[in-house]
């Protein structure tokens, strides 16, 4: 191979199986089986192998070393093995999904030592990133949702089906393109499916490579999409799967009554296919628990909650920093929740905004209770701390997928939440009541589980030891035989020193050899004919007498009893008991709410924040505002509230003043109070009145695309395009620095526009951050336009020369006091001093071109070769 050739991609799919040995054969035949961006882990003693081009993608994914064998059957001569040991396979498995492939685990059928000729392999298990059910995989403080995507013909309706197998949630929707791309960022699926259709080549060979039949080039979508056949997203297959799995008969006419007719069924189809998905990925698992695993499939429409597109939760940094990291995040900072279900309850508040003022009351009537009598809310906190994950164990319990552990941690929160209801009983706010009785058949199972399940059950539960004594007679009796055995042991082995006379002899026993009698070859004599030789070793001998034979056999046959009666006994407990798991889910959804609303009372109290006042006018006023991550980052004291006041005497306002004085903190901290107030939270202030919000806009920082081709001023008008093609009366804009990316005489007109836009079209509430201080004249022009600043102090004694005060006050700054950020920077004297001749000259200049007045509304061309800029 030259230098210049490319090794040519080996296609799995085209090789010839009989070409190779009996085990690869069996190895292709289940690789052919896989779907999509897979790998398959075949199972070979105490690893799990994989060969081909698997081999080279693992090794590849996982940094683990790719060996190989001769081959000469495939490409190059040699065959790729990988593999990672079958009891460590977890982290690997874990690994991949991360890296979006599915892992597909094919298992020996057969014990090796007993099967003749190949061991019969099956693929009995598969991982993908969005259908875990397996509590090792997951973050317990997030969904990990599966989202389906359905488009109709022309790219402009979506139908959107999502769901958390570990959860039982079920989500159906219906929305235009103008939100898809927002919506999908919301729900941040571990797994996207969307429709694809097989690829064909030359003589009509179909292979299995999928291609998506809609292209979404045209949309922001971050995530990897998973072609799925499109003839899964059928409207009678639709049907079929939705009434089976949610046991209704008129899933048209639940789709219809709470979805928009113009998507014409879209949703029902996208949700259709990922039960289809759902099948076909998980097999058995998921044929025999379905109906089980889901309590309801509930529809939504996007106008019932406040629209956040995914500039505007990077900008606001809802949970993840704009370097990646989460610590600094507006959800770790409010975050006071004490369990795992009530964690995930809140983020999805902050992420999924309400957009109902009724029902941001009643939170904000819960919250405004649980402060009220804060020591019992306390006293409640501290219980919580003590609960597992009611939802997914529940769920688990549904899905008789439950390990005795599990139902034992199950069992202890549901104790803790009657503790809970117990002292809830003088609330009375409607979110709160709902606890006020726990329900009987939750208590059962309590009980149940109690005299069932011992208290520290084996890991393994076809190795018995998870089946309390007195659950059952005949298991007792096997119990009694097993853990009564070492006692026996040792009164023979006592009884065998008394008889012979040899008091070093021991009873001992091994997996190989059973039970036996071992003393030294010098008392070997002493042994009679009732003593049966079994193995001779250099200084010590072994026996088995009659006695401890039949004991041996007695022993061993109780034991493999008693574990195959507690395994059919387990799984009769879960038959059983999983009737009561919609009960215990709904449990575990008050139990997360109530924990969410009560980490937002103590959010509350630590902090000082205010009940703000939702009206429906589109106002928004402010007294004392403050942004609560910036705050709870500085010393107590130290942060400096801001007020505002939009929507009574105008709606936009039009910010100057420097860099670091404060700009995007103040714009930032008020979009964040905004949507604090729309999850019921109270907010950072001392006073605030905040108009229902359909949207919150904001267009904040330099960013680019170089992946897709976009620069950094490519970005900001294609973002700040978003903006004004969406906004609405009731949105609330941020802007800061519109126009910076271009030439400044393009950057000016650009800004000017679109404050003008803004102005005559929504008047939509919006802080617009600017340098150009030409803009400062607007305010004459439109009188919902009012000027403020940052203020700043100069003192020309100081070696900063200016001080930041981080106060909005009225005005407008006629400086943007570069050169003085720029020497708090550290930038060199002798580049500080030329910078400010040759502003000097370029201001001197500007004002003699515009007679004088620094803030004319049109920009004159300076004749910058007439200026003394190159006289050093």
């Amino acid at each position: 191979m030259t230098v210049t050739e490319e090794k040519k991609p080996v296609n799995i799919h085209e090789l010839v199986v009989e070409n190779f040995t009996p085990v690869m054969q069996q190895y292709l035949r289940e690789r052919q089986k896989l779907t999509g961006r897979s790998v398959l882990f075949f199972r070979m003693g105490d690893f799990y192998e994989a060969f081909f081009t698997d081999a080279e993608e693992i090794a590849r994914e996982l940094e683990i070393t790719l060996t190989g064998r001769p081959e000469s059957n495939y490409p190059g001569g040699r065959l790729p093995m990988a593999g990672v040991p079958q009891k460590a396979v977890k982290p690997y498995v874990q690994k991949l999904l991360e890296r979006n492939y599915k892992v597909y685990i094919a298992e020996q059928m057969a014990d090796p030592k007993t099967c003749k000729g190949l061991v019969p392999r099956e693929i009995t298990k598969v991982f993908t990133p969005g259908t875990l059910n397996d509590l090792d995989f997951i973050d317990g403080y997030q969904n990990n949702f599966i989202l389906s995507i359905f488009p109709d013909k022309k790219n402009e309706n979506f139908g959107l089906a999502y769901s958390d197998l570990s959860t039982g949630e079920f989500y159906v929707t219906e929305i235009s393109s103008t939100f898809l791309d927002q919506e999908v960022a919301r729900i941040s699926p571990s797994e996207l499916i969307a429709p694809s259709q097989k690829t064909k080549r030359q003589a009509g060979e179909i292979v299995s490579e999928d291609s998506l039949v809609y292209s979404f080039s045209d949309f922001n979508i971050k995530q990897y999409i998973n072609p799925f056949d499109k003839e899964n997203f059928d409207i009678d297959l639709a049907r079929q799967n939705l009434s089976s799995l949610f046991e209704i008969n008129s899933v048209d006419k639940l789709i219809k009554e709470n979805l928009s007719e113009k998507a014409q069924g879209l949703g029902l189809m996208a949700a259709g296919a990922l039960v289809e998905y759902f099948k076909e990925t998980l097999g058995a698992e998921f044929a025999n628990n379905s109906a089980k695993n889901f309590d309801v499939i509930r529809t939504y429409q996007v106008s019932e909650f406040m629209m956040l597109d995914a500039a505007t939760r990077r900008n606001l940094e809802l949970v993840q920093c704009l370097n990646g990291s989460t610590q600094d995040s507006l959800f770790s900072t409010v975050d006071k929740t004490s369990s795992k279900p009530g964690r995930r309850k809140l983020r999805n508040w902050i992420e999924q905004p309400l957009f109902n003022i009724p029902a941001i009351n009643a939170r904000q009537d819960a919250v405004q209770e649980l402060l009220e009598d804060y020591d019992l809310s306390n006293q409640i906190s501290i219980l919580l701390k003590k609960t597992y994950d009611i939802d997914r164990l529940s769920n688990r319990l549904a899905s008789a997928l439950i390990s005795p552990r599990e139902c034992n941690a199950l069992k202890e929160s549901v104790l803790i939440a009657s503790q809970i209801s117990s002292l809830m009983q003088s609330f009375d706010s409607g979110l709160l009541t709902s606890l006020k009785m726990i329900p009987e058949p939750a208590m059962d199972f309590c009980r149940e589980i109690e005299s069932a399940i011992k208290e520290d059950p084996s890991i393994n539960i076809t190795e018995g030891g998870i089946i309390a004594r007195g659950y059952n007679q005949e298991l007792d009796e096997y119990i009694s035989l097993v853990e009564d055995s070492e006692a026996w042991r040792a009164n023979y082995e006592e009884s065998q020193r008394e008889k012979l006379g040899i008091k070093n002899l021991k009873v001992g026993f091994n997996k190989v050899h059973g039970y036996f009698i071992e003393t030294s070859r010098i008392n070997e004599k002493k042994l009679d004919e009732n003593y049966t030789i079994k193995q001779t070793m250099v200084n010590t001998v072994r026996a088995i007498t009659p006695e401890l034979k039949d004991f041996e056999e007695k022993i061993t046959n109780a034991q493999s009893r008693r574990n195959g009666l507690e395994y059919e006994i387990f799984k009769a407990l879960k038959d059983k008991l999983a009737g009561q798991a919609a009960i215990l889910k709904n449990l575990g959804h008050a139990i997360a709410q109530l924990d969410a609303l009560i980490a937002l009372a103590k959010l509350a109290k630590e902090n000082n924040y205010c009940r703000p006042e939702l009206v429906s006018e589109p106002e928004l006023h402010i007294i004392g505002g403050r942004h609560p991550v910036v705050e709870a980052k500085l010393p107590f004291g130290q942060f400096v509230p801001n007020d505002i006041d939009l929507g009574t005497q105008s709606e936009i306002m039009l910010l100057t003043g420097p860099n670091m004085a404060g700009k995007s903190t103040f714009m930032r901290q008020n979009a964040i109070i905004i949507l604090l107030a729309h999850i019921g939270s109270f907010v950072p202030a001392e006073k605030a009145c905040i108009g229902l919000t359909d949207r919150i806009f904001t267009r904040i920082g330099a960013s680019d695309d170089l992946a897709s081709g976009q620069s950094t001023f490519m970005v900001e008008m294609t973002e700040t395009a978003a903006i004004l093609n969406g906004m609405s009366k009731r949105s609330f804009i941020v802007l800061d620095e519109i126009g910076r990316g271009t030439s400044t005489y393009d950057g000016v007109a650009i800004a000017w526009s679109i404050v003008e836009h803004i102005a005559k079209s929504t008047k939509a509430r919006t802080i617009f951050a600017t340098h150009y201080h030409e803009l400062a004249n607007l305010d004459r022009i439109y009188s919902c336009i009012k000027n403020f600043q940052v203020l700043v102090a100069e003192n020309e004694n100081s070696k900063a020369k200016i001080e930041f005060l981080h106060k909005v006050a009225p005005g407008s700054a006629d400086r943007s006091y570069g050169i003085e950020v720029a020497r708090l920077a550290g930038l060199p004297k002798e580049v500080l001093s030329r910078a400010k001749t040759i502003n000097n000259q370029l201001v001197g200049a500007r004002t003699k071109n515009l007679g004088g007045n620094k803030k004319a509304n049109t920009a004159t061309e300076i004749e910058i070769d007439k200026l003394p800029l190159f006289n050093n």
